[in-house]
């Protein structure tokens, strides 16, 4: 079961030059979010976010809990502030919470990426993505956002 989150997500950019060099400048981002609920995406539709495997069913009406990795990114001229990557719906809050556990943990004790390492998992299921680590990524949390389901 997938979900089409309805967020809104606004934000600042900007850039500076220094001189006529061109690697003389500097660039940001900040972004900001609001959830406004999620509905329920049909088929083999598009969804932002996944209902984690074995969770039960939702329908309208419902909540779900989804889980999101909150980080910092950029390069060597700037940063992008409060990126964010939606993980996985939760049916249960507990279970979501106890992903935003694991992921807190493993961001602590190995905050860069490790292609050694296999991916990390909760349940036997691997988070396929990490993009919160990485030499310019700084990991800023994981959060449970509590979404309504709502009808189309």
């Amino acid at each position: 079961m997938k979900f089409n989150i309805d967020i809104t997500h606004s934000g600042d950019r900007g850039s500076e030059h220094y001189s006529d060099d061109q690697y003389d400048y500097s660039w940001w981002e900040d972004h900001n979010y609001s959830y406004n609920g999620a509905r329920i995406s049909k088929g083999d539709k598009y969804g932002d976010v996944a209902l984690f495997p074995g969770d039960a069913e939702v329908e309208p009406g419902d909540e779900i809990y989804v889980v999101h990795v909150s980080y910092d990114s950029g390069d060597s001229f700037g940063r992008s502030s409060n990126n964010r990557m939606h993980l996985w719906a939760f049916s249960d809050k507990a279970r979501a919470d106890q992903l935003c556990h694991t992921i807190e943990a493993d961001a602590t004790a190995s905050p860069d990426y490790d292609f050694d390492n296999k991916p990390l998992t909760f349940d036997d299921v691997p988070i396929s993505c990490n993009d919160w680590k990485g030499y310019f990524e700084t990991y800023r949390g994981a959060t449970v956002e509590t979404l309504v389901i709502r009808k189309k």
